[in-house]
């Protein structure tokens, strides 16, 4: 075809259509360009809906989620069971509590319990999600169940809105332990059974309890027949560049045995609006009296 005819056949095209032309032959890379930057921020603005969706979930008293052998409790209205991991008959085996528990960004320290919280539930995929936000920053908290019968997931995602931060995550773990063996990145206890999960009564108001089926406090004598073995181990594969450490608390009973364990994770230097892993904990459990 001769270059007359090509410049017919371009001048008989209709302006849309010499326009369309015009974009794949010159501009073809500025629209791949432009795809890409689109599908960035939808899946950016997803992740961000997200989470703001934690904020709208509210409920009264607890939380409870369960997954075959493994109880979850969540407590809206104290600072300790946040979570707190139970067996199959309501046992406690290990509890987070927020209120030992804090986070220091560039310097400044503060408790988790003193945090802005938001809540949210995937009873169907048995998740836990809780946001912790303080100014210009957020910590978000998953907590997963299975897909082992006995096992749970915790992991801690931190994220800087206005400046690049220093940032360290204290974890506080507390138990009725009847013995515990710290390693380097996990550690595991013998738990004793009788130290039952404490939940609302129907009909009360948020913040009341009710006891189901007795409640007796951590470390006394009647709760410490060695029953379960906890192991809780530090994902050290998933944590890029995070600092941490474990040790045993100074939390003990009456009896003199230990009650908590404590992790310490940190980073430096995290980019603004970067949502990086900050902690990331596997709670596997025995029962020992099978």
């Amino acid at each position: 075809m001769s270059v007359t005819e090509t410049e017919e056949k371009t001048s008989a095209k209709s302006p849309v259509m010499r326009f369309i032309t015009y974009l794949l032959d010159k501009q073809i890379h500025f629209i791949v360009l432009g795809l890409a930057i689109a599908y960035l921020a939808y899946s950016w603005f997803s992740i961000q809906v997200k989470y703001t969706q934690i904020q709208s979930y509210d409920f009264m008293g607890a939380i409870s989620i369960s997954y075959r052998d493994t109880n979850l409790y969540f407590f809206r209205d104290t600072g300790d069971s946040r979570p707190v991991i139970a067996s199959q008959t309501s046992d406690r085996l290990l509890e987070y509590r927020d209120w030992n528990s804090s986070i220091t960004v560039n310097g400044n320290s503060l408790k988790l319990w003193d945090t802005s919280n938001g809540y949210n539930v995937d009873s169907q995929n048995a998740k836990l999600y809780q946001s912790m936000s303080r100014n210009d920053w957020v910590v978000f908290k998953e907590v997963t169940l299975g897909p082992d019968p006995k096992r749970v997931l915790v992991e801690y995602y931190y994220r800087n809105d206005k400046r690049a931060s220093d940032v360290s995550l204290e974890l506080g773990h507390y138990g009725n332990f009847v013995s515990t063996k710290v390693n380097k990145d996990n550690f595991e206890a013998v738990v004793g059974s009788g130290l039952y999960v404490v939940t609302p009564k129907a009909g009360q108001a948020s913040g009341q309890t009710g006891l189901e089926p007795s409640v007796i406090g951590w470390g006394t004598t009647q709760s410490q027949t060695p029953r379960y073995l906890v192991n809780l181990k530090i994902n050290t594969a998933a944590l890029k560049n995070v600092e941490l450490a474990i040790k045993n608390g100074s939390d003990v009973s009456e009896q003199g045995t230990l009650q908590n364990v404590v992790t310490t994770y940190s980073l430096k230097s995290i980019s603004l609006n970067q949502r990086v892993l900050l902690a990331s904990e596997e709670i596997i459990w025995q029962d020992l009296s099978n």
